[in-house]
């Protein structure tokens, strides 16, 4: 996949706050993230949230404290997720938070 954001994209993220990227990851990235996740979510510290936010309810929510997971720092330090960071932010960028809402699919 080129290392570059649509026009489409951008404007996008202009008017709505958000790109979806379709296709970023391969199989192999994906099973890398996900293998992440699941490790976050099977810590005995995080817990199921009775607050629902967002709406529809999130099963879970992980937060910055898993970051260091090579798994989640993985997709952080993606090239092209940095790449498109800056360039819709309009230069460098560094992580300092982070949080994943874990929804059931449907």
């Amino acid at each position: 996949m080129a290392a570059r954001l649509t026009r489409e994209q951008i404007q996008n993220y202009a008017k709505q706050g958000f790109v979806i990227v379709r296709g970023l990851l391969s199989e192999e990235e994906l099973e890398r993230v996900t293998a992440g996740v699941i490790r976050a979510v099977k810590r005995t510290d995080i817990e199921e949230r009775k607050k629902v936010y967002p709406a529809p309810a999130s099963q879970f929510i992980v937060d910055g404290r898993y970051i260091e997971d090579p798994g989640l720092t993985y997709i952080a330090a993606h090239p092209f997720v940095v790449e498109a960071a800056q360039t819709l932010l309009g230069g460098p960028v560094a992580l300092a938070a982070s949080v994943a809402y874990l929804k059931t699919p449907g």
